[in-house]
């Protein structure tokens, strides 16, 4: 440290290069210390918590910086969901979507229900 300070005294010039690469690297600093302890894609004690992503609520923005801040609004109002719930069975809405497709498709074969037992 104290050789910079003595090139600086000696070319004050190259000041502004100090204060800019120094900002830089405390900036690179700051940012991972950042990412480290506030991302969810990023884990860095296992033991304390395994899978944190599944932590994150639908309504948080868990991004540094957000263009479209609506969107996290819009979410806020609706309430908490789990997303594994939506894979787990289908609604019925969904199951005769699936009957008729099934159907439809059977129809233009020739198959009628009578035939699609033995297929």
């Amino acid at each position: 440290m104290a050789a910079v300070a003595r090139l600086v005294r000696r070319d004050p010039s190259l000041t502004p290069l100090f204060v800019a690469v120094g900002g830089g690297v405390v900036g690179a600093l700051a940012f991972g210390a950042h990412y480290l302890r506030n991302s969810s894609d990023v884990v860095v004690n296992k033991k304390r918590r395994p899978e944190p992503w599944n932590d994150v609520e639908q309504h948080k923005n868990t991004k540094l910086f957000s263009f479209n801040r609506d969107f996290w609004s819009s979410r806020a109002s609706n309430p908490p969901q789990n997303p594994r719930e939506m894979f787990r069975s289908p609604s019925e809405e969904v199951v005769q979507a699936k009957n008729k497709a099934v159907e439809g498709v059977r129809e233009k074969m020739g198959m009628g229900k009578e035939n699609a037992a033995e297929h």
